[in-house]
């Protein structure tokens, strides 16, 4: 057994041997590889001596301890002191190590327990020896143990490694500062910082600026910190690196203070941490003198009326009106030894040596600057205090002119309403207004520029008014094409000289007549286009009728239906807002005509119709049908549907004629208009002609005597293209007015005007000048004259038309009342659908339709000429139509009741018709329109007049006592001129309204002419009787009962009648009954007269017969 545990010691021993040696080369490897450490860490960490003491203290302990360690534990693994090293355990681990296996383990526990006296004890011993003499076979040196490997390999590079970085000089030096423990070594910063101060002492003012600055070198960094500590102040600044620099400003410094810099190197390792200290500056305090008071006063000048104004001193900007006074007084804490105020550096108020005050005033018309600065008695100097006096100037005010804006056009009022503001930086004087007459440039200018006190203010320091000005200028006598060039002054209050103020300069223009002109025809461009827009409306809405008519008729409606009606009344809506807009624009023609006389009084009637047609049209009745139809349409009612569809047909084709009515009316009237123009602009050429030759006459040498003729000749040609426009406008209303304007146009005399306006300007002798001026005069009547007789011929003409249309449709009218009256009689009998007078009176009906076509087309041509054509006799007239139709197809399909109501019904429309077209008619006869009866009167009454102031004259001539004779030859020459002025007229009053009816009144007017003929003799023999005198009285009477003729006997009916210009026919009878011997006349008047007097007839029934009546005595009159 022995041998057993000497085998197991032997390898108890080589084991520990094996466990200590790899033990050992592990602490080398820690060891070695924490000296590596340290060397990377001093590489930066420059440790000192203390840290390095410690840590080598530490490293040797480390090592001590290990020793002890190894040691202790061989020695208690060797003896098995704690049982670590039993033969049991030493066993088990050799089972896998040598070929016995667990037969070791399996001796020892065999042996524990052996008893000698065992009968097995033999057993035991034989085993225990059989196995160690297999142990013997075993060298115990020859069980595997080795050392670890991996510790040799890594000691072995740790150690390589060590050696390596040693040749490296930062390493190396790590490695010599480290295992020089008790020696001191410092880091190598790569910069310097030194502190530098810019003063050359550290003493300071009390509120003196410092500035410190730290100069570095090498790889300084970018910021460091500047330390500042005081006695109540400690605080720490960064500051940036600007070229090698760190610059710290210390403003107002008051106290001692400290300043110093630092730079703390941060790293994430505690041990590589670092700070740079500068030096510490110093500061010390010297006290300089200071201002305890300062008084800065300004005084305003006395016009602007303010109190002074005490500056506040921390206020470095002293501002002040011209012509103030600055007061300064300044108090210092201590005395001082000498001192000054300068202003703009060059004036210097000096300080006397031992006074502690300033007070002086200085007078302020400029800007300057104001320096205050003095020295105490220990050459302290204080600090200097600046200010900056700034001039305020007085400005001048401003003025405004809010309202006209520019280009105000004086065609509406003569005066221009001002609307005036008005402000100024400290007050108001009073407001003028100042402006210049600019005239054509062809006319002597006026060089001279107005003024007009508007507004004085009473108010001290008024600096802003709002005031409106009603400037009348219609005492400038300014004339069209004049323009004036109008602004505001306003005056402050300034002493001495007034500032002033100019608003903007505004325009306003009497507009020449041809800018009124070309203001109207654009007026009415925008008529023509709202008409075509129009025609494009009805157009859309007759294709939208004729679609849903086509649906109607096939019983197809539905959403599709709807919504074509809707569309329908957003274009019926459209067309009315174009009316509305039509009837905007005429009211503006309307105005543009009163307001500048541009057309006469027949002519304004007719656009006030045309306005009236306008209100007419937009009481339509289609919008109310489209809604009916809309309604029938969704109660599935196709009969009403068709009905309300055929009452929508006839609206949209009224709709279309009054539209077509509209545009022929408006033709008319600027066709007109163009007329008007044309007599306009030849009475502004004639007064023009006149000016010319007054210009010359006063100094033919004028210099503006040739622009005037250069306009002139302008004028001739603008008029020659306006008589062209005329042509064009009146060539579908009038073929022969349209000749007879070409005739005017086509005449020598234009040419011949402008050929001597040539001559005026190419002869400048004056009495040459003048006599061609006279000759143009002379022309431009020439062709007024021709002008006003064409415009009156056309107006004759065209009213002698209306007024026989008016004629020849109430007696077609009455006409077919009486038949239609005749049919109702016969209707009266009818009894059932068989009658056989059913096809007769439908026969006779059916001609009454043709003869409604016929004055249907008589009625349209006069509505498209007559402005007295209502709407709603169109739709009367239009009502016949429906009810003739309903009639004749009553009668065809044997509704003999419903056929009676609709002729009762025709009659009634056509009897309402002929009312309303007499009402028109005596409407146009008292508009004046129909004739020039009123016209004729006063020519009347002025012949009248004129033979009354002859007779009167010759009343003078008379014989006097003793042969002598009042005013002599002279008086009886001009007499004589003026009796053949008045001949001349009255032939030619005759000549021009030479009628059957004044024919009949022509033995009163002839033997007048024979009486003037006789006193003409008298005056030419120069012989004056009481002869003379009553043919003079004679002329007269015949004159006055003429006129009473024409008034008294109802001459006025038997003109209109002869001359079919109507006026009242129900006064007296219509020519003199007493001189006709036409007994059906006298019958024709006798009922006339009678139906006056009879009370079983309506009022209306009655006018209508009268009518009649009058149309037949017309005819009868006409065939004699």
């Amino acid at each position: 057994m022995k041998l057993i545990q000497n085998f197991i010691k032997t390898y108890i021993n080589r084991k520990l041997k094996y466990e200590t040696i790899n033990t050992l080369i592990s602490f080398l490897v820690v060891l070695i590889s924490f000296f590596i450490i340290l060397i990377f860490i001093e590489i930066n960490a420059y440790l000192n001596p203390i840290i390095k003491q410690k840590i080598f203290s530490l490293i040797y302990s480390i090592i001590f301890v290990f020793i002890i360690f190894l040691l202790l534990r061989f020695y208690i693994h060797k003896h098995n002191i704690f049982n670590n090293s039993n033969y049991s355990k030493v066993a088990i681990e050799l089972i896998e190590k040598i070929p016995t296996k667990d037969r070791i383990i399996n001796a020892l526990q065999i042996y524990s327990k052996y008893d000698s006296k065992d009968s097995y004890s033999d057993l035991t011993i034989n085993a225990i020896n059989q196995l160690e003499n297999e142990l013997k076979n075993i060298n115990v040196y020859n069980i595997s143990l080795s050392i670890y490997k991996k510790n040799i390999y890594a000691l072995t590079i740790l150690f390589v490694i060590f050696i390596a970085i040693l040749n490296f000089n930062n390493f190396y030096n790590a490695y010599y500062r480290l295992f020089n423990k008790n020696k001191e070594f410092h880091r190598n910063i790569p910069f310097s910082l030194n502190l530098f101060q810019a003063e050359t002492n550290n003493y300071f003012y009390k509120g003196d600026n410092v500035k410190i600055i730290v100069n570095s070198k090498g790889d300084s960094p970018d910021k460091i910190e500047f330390y500042i500590k005081s006695k109540n102040m400690s605080k720490k600044i960064d500051k940036y690196k600007t070229k090698q620099t760190y610059e710290l400003n210390l403003n107002n410094i008051n106290e001692e203070t400290k300043v110093w810099a630092r730079y703390n190197h941060e790293s994430f390792f505690p041990f590589n941490k670092y700070s740079l200290l500068t030096d510490t500056f110093y500061i010390k305090i010297k006290k300089r003198p200071e201002i305890k008071r300062l008084d800065l006063i300004v005084n305003p000048p006395k016009y602007l009326n303010i109190d002074k104004i005490n500056h506040n001193p921390s206020m470095k900007k002293i501002e002040a009106v011209e012509g103030s006074k600055l007061s300064i007084k300044a108090i210092y804490d201590k005395n001082i030894k000498n001192g000054y105020i300068s202003f703009n550096k060059d004036s210097v108020v000096n300080i006397q040596s031992n006074i502690n005050e300033i007070d002086t005033e200085i007078n302020i018309n400029s800007s300057f600057d104001i320096e205050i600065k003095c020295t105490d008695h220990d050459n302290y100097e204080s600090i200097p205090i600046n200010y900056k006096v700034i001039k305020i100037n007085d400005m001048a005010p401003q003025a405004f002119i809010k309202f006209p804006k520019d280009d105000f056009n004086l065609k509406d009022n003569m005066y221009i309403p001002l609307e005036v503001e008005v402000f100024d930086d400290f007050g108001i004087s009073f407001i003028n207004l100042k402006y210049n007459i600019n005239k054509p440039y062809y006319l002597i200018q006026d060089t001279l520029t107005y003024e007009i006190p508007i507004k004085k203010v009473n108010e001290l320091n008024k600096k802003n008014m709002n005031f409106t000005y009603n400037w009348k200028v219609k005492n400038l006598n300014l004339s069209p094409g004049d323009e004036l060039i109008y602004w505001i002054t306003a005056y402050d209050n300034k002493e001495n000289e007034h500032n002033i103020g100019l608003s903007n300069k505004f325009r306003a223009y009497l507009p020449a007549l041809e800018e009124l002109y070309f203001e109207v025809e654009e007026e009415q461009e925008v008529i023509e286009q709202n008409f075509d827009d129009m025609l494009n409306s009805v157009d859309e809405l007759k294709s939208m009728y004729d679609d849903i008519s086509k649906d109607i008729l096939k019983e197809q409606v539905g959403f599709e239906q709807s919504q074509e009606i809707a569309s329908m009344n957003e274009e019926l809506q459209q067309i009315s807002e174009k009316i509305k807009n039509l009837e905007s624009t005429i009211e503006t023609i309307e105005d543009l005509n009163n307001k500048n006389n541009l057309i006469n009084e027949h002519l304004g009637e007719k656009i006030e119709k045309l306005q009236n047609i306008f209100q007419d049209m937009l009481n339509s009745d289609l919008t109310k049908l489209l809604d009916e139809l809309q309604n029938s349409i969704n109660e599935d009612d196709f009969k009403k549907s068709l009905e309300q569809l055929n009452n929508l047909d006839f609206e949209i084709d009224d709709l279309e004629s009054q539209l077509d009515r509209m545009i022929n009316l408006f033709e008319q009237i600027v066709a007109e208009q163009k007329l008007n123009e044309l007599i306009k602009k030849i009475d502004k050429m004639s007064e023009f002609q006149d000016k010319i030759s007054e210009t010359i006459n006063q100094n033919h040498n004028e210099k503006n005597i040739d622009p005037m003729l250069n306009k002139q000749k302008d004028n001739l040609s603008d008029f020659e293209e306006k008589l062209q426009q005329a042509m064009d406008l009146t060539q579908n209303l009038d073929s022969v007015t349209t000749n007879k304007i070409k005739n005017l146009t086509d005449s020598l005399q234009l040419n011949t005007m402008n050929d001597l306006l040539e001559k005026i300007s190419n002869h400048k002798n004056k009495d040459s000048m003048i006599e061609n001026s006279n000759k143009v005069e002379k022309k431009l009547d020439s062709v007024k004259n021709e002008l006003n007789k064409i415009i009156e011929q056309y107006q004759k003409k065209s009213t002698l038309e209306m007024l026989n249309l008016f004629s020849r449709i109430i007696k077609n009218l009455i006409d077919m009342s009486y038949e239609q009256e005749q049919l109702m009689i016969l209707s009266m009998n009818l009894k059932s659908k068989k009658d056989t007078m059913i096809f007769n009176i439908a026969k006779k009906e059916n001609i009454l339709m043709q003869q409604y076509k016929s004055v249907f087309l008589q009625i349209s041509d006069l509505s498209n000429k007559s402005f007295h054509i209502s709407t709603k006799t169109s739709k009367t007239f239009s009502q016949i139509f429906v009810y003739l139709s309903k009639t004749i197809a009553g009668l065809e399909q044997g509704k003999i009741s419903d056929s009676k109501k609709n002729q009762l019904k025709t009659m009634t429309y056509i009897n309402e018709t002929i009312l309303q077209l007499i009402s028109a008619m005596d409407d146009m006869q008292g508009s004046g329109e129909a004739s020039g009866y009123s016209q004729y009167l006063e020519s009347m009454e002025q012949l009248m007049a004129g033979q009354q102031q002859i007779n009167q004259g010759m009343n003078s001539l008379i014989p006097m006592p003793f042969g002598q004779q009042q005013n002599g030859n002279g008086l009886m020459e001009s007499l004589m001129q003026k009796q053949q002025q008045l001949k001349n007229q009255l032939e030619q009053l005759m000549d021009e309204n030479s009628t059957s009816s004044t024919n009949n009144q022509g033995d009163g007017l002839g033997k007048a002419l024979d009486d003037i003929d006789k006193i003409i003799e008298d005056f030419k023999k120069n012989k004056i009787t009481q002869e003379s005198i009553d043919r003079g009285k004679q002329v007269y009477r015949r004159l006055l009962e003429h006129k009473n003729a024409l008034q008294n006997r109802g001459y006025d009916d038997k003109w209109e009648a002869t001359e079919n210009i109507k006026n009242e026919w129900n006064k007296t009878n219509i020519i003199d009954q007493a001189n006709s011997k036409n007994k059906e006349l006298n019958k024709l008047y006798k009922s006339l007269d009678d139906i006056d007097k009879n009370q079983n007839i309506s009022n209306e029934n009655k006018k209508i017969i009268q009518e009649y009546l009058k149309i037949l005595i017309n005819e009868k009159i006409d065939e004699k």
